[in-house]
């Protein structure tokens, strides 16, 4: 199934478990930025995918559950800094220093608080989850992050 990035949504995610950038149609062998495919039906990701977008659970420091997008790797298994998060059926992209200061002024910790509807102690820390199994350890990815993207162990 190919559709365009902006058409990507969660409930995608319940019949397409992995998805990726789709290749340019020129034959150049880039990827088109602006078009997904979906490449298994199940929530797996291989050792094998690379910079794969997977389905998360984000977990707010108030035990709020929101839905999103990860990139990810396989091997070995990693979480892009780089997630949305769907809320109200908008989604937000947020940022964590060292981004450049206008870039966090609309996508930073603050913005997200604003998106939310929450103050920042609500949000952070912030518990990501994929909703995908990795086949090298046979677990999903956690990680945790503070309102400045430090990541807690």
């Amino acid at each position: 199934m190919k559709k365009t990035l902006e058409e990507l949504d969660t409930d995608d995610f319940d019949q397409h478990g992995v998805w990726k950038f789709a290749k340019a149609e020129d034959g150049s062998g880039d990827l088109d930025m602006d078009h997904v495919e979906s490449i298994r039906a199940e929530a797996v990701v291989k050792q094998s995918d690379i910079e794969v977008m997977v389905l998360i659970t984000c977990k707010l420091a108030d035990n709020t559950e929101l839905l999103g997008i990860a990139s990810v790797d396989g091997s070995p298994p990693e979480m892009y800094p780089g997630i949305s998060i769907k809320f109200k059926g908008e989604w937000f992209a947020p940022m964590f220093p060292p981004a450049p200061p206008f870039v966090l002024k609309t996508q930073g910790p603050s913005s997200l608080s604003k998106f939310l509807g929450k103050p920042i102690e609500k949000i952070f820390p912030m518990r990501i989850e994929t909703q995908t199994i990795f086949l090298e350890t046979n677990k999903s990815l956690t990680r945790t992050l503070t309102e400045n993207g430090k990541q807690i162990v």
